[in-house]
């Protein structure tokens, strides 16, 4: 098959693969899911949609279109990079005197053509090693797209909103390829204006997460799905008890005032979704491993400390504020964190389990706000 950018070019007369008389399911991962996850293939939910292809579970689908956005905002996120680097040199120029850390990234423009071109390589190694097949967007129906925009259907919607024509042309060019295959194709992306595709695109569905595409892999497959989501929920006490020390952990910085947060207590662990992404079957008497990507709302209390700005005094020789009184109060926080956790569990009854591991990878530190939101505890 011919070749662009380093990724197959799709033969629309190829059927797709499966195991066991189960056909692979086929999956298009928008340029959203690519950015939320800041082009990290080494992130678990990645690992394990390459995994499920080279399994033969699943098919990744691209279009050109999709790679091209990809890149563009690679280079655009590369000079935010850059310039936010710039930005805190003066703040932290101390560190110059470490000789450690005088040549740093801080102090050192980065060349962002060559960063960016770097990042770009991995993108396409990721999907080559995925083995990715591209739809050329040359395969939409123009006409078709016309029409969904000037009737406000979905993924234009109210206000017509022209930005999306090339989501519109990339859901025609999958569904062109879905209907010539006679197969559907689930989308994942977190743009909301995605939402409601299938009445213009009867092949094609929407999940918001690559996490949910996963757990629908995994559902599919393995007969064991429910049983190790049984365990997980079985065990909730014991991962939430983890979520919260590994919490305790995390960097908290308070952000809108010059100051500290003293101390910080974990009140409520709730809306817990997990997926289960992977699952491996225990081999000679090994115990499997289910792992499963989870979400979860943290509810905390944070001490914090600041200067009262407000009863300060101004020296006009040194032209700064003295402050002359410091706060100390309490505020109520919440937090969305991430997590990987792996299960190993017997595959007999009574299934004796272990957390084999449970790692807290989102965030890597917390912003505390001494002046809480009227919307707590919603954003």
């Amino acid at each position: 098959a011919a070749r662009a950018g380093g990724v197959r070019q799709k033969n629309v007369s190829k059927t797709t693969m499966g195991i066991d008389g189960l056909r692979a399911l086929n999956v298009f991962v928008d340029s959203s899911i690519f950015i939320g996850k800041n082009y990290n293939y080494m992130h678990s939910s990645f690992v394990a949609l390459k995994e499920a292809v080279l399994d033969e579970r699943a098919n990744l689908l691209v279009t050109d279109v999709t790679i091209e956005e990809i890149k563009a905002n690679i280079y655009e996120d590369v000079g935010k990079a850059s310039q936010a680097l710039r930005k805190i040199r003066a703040t932290a120029k101390v560190l110059r005197n470490v000789p450690s850390l005088n040549e740093s990234v801080v102090f050192e423009d980065i060349e962002q053509a060559s960063v960016g071109a770097q990042l770009v390589e991995q993108l396409e190694q990721f999907l080559k090693d995925a083995k990715a097949d591209t739809v050329p967007v040359a395969e939409a129906d123009t006409r078709f797209v016309f029409d969904c925009y000037f009737k406000k259907s979905p993924p234009f919607g109210y206000g017509k909103k022209k930005r999306e024509f090339p989501d519109a042309f990339v859901l025609s060019t999958l569904s062109e390829w879905a209907e010539s295959m006679q197969e559907d194709v689930i989308v994942v992306s977190q743009d909301s204006d995605m939402l409601g595709i299938e009445g213009q695109f009867p092949r094609l569905s929407v999940v918001r997460s690559l996490e949910e595409f996963l757990s629908k892999v995994t559902s599919y497959f393995e007969e064991l799905a429910p049983t190790a989501q049984q365990l997980l929920e079985e065990n909730l006490e014991e991962i939430e008890s983890q979520l919260e020390q590994q919490f305790q952990w995390l960097g908290f910085i308070l952000a809108d005032q010059d100051g500290e947060v003293n101390e910080t207590r974990v009140t409520e662990i709730g809306g817990i979704s997990a997926y289960l992404i992977a699952l491996n079957h225990g081999t000679d008497g090994q115990p499997a491993e289910a792992q499963f990507e989870l979400t979860a709302t943290i509810e905390f209390e944070a001490d914090v400390s600041y200067d009262n700005l407000e009863t300060a005094s101004y020296d006009s020789e040194d032209k700064v504020l003295i402050p002359w009184e410091t706060v100390e109060r309490t505020v109520h926080c919440y937090e969305i964190v991430q997590a990987d956790l792996s299960l190993q569990f017997d595959t007999v009854h009574p299934y004796s389990v272990e957390i084999e591991e449970l790692n807290l990878h989102t965030p890597k530190d917390v912003s505390v706000y001494a002046e809480e939101d009227d919307g707590w505890p919603y954003k």
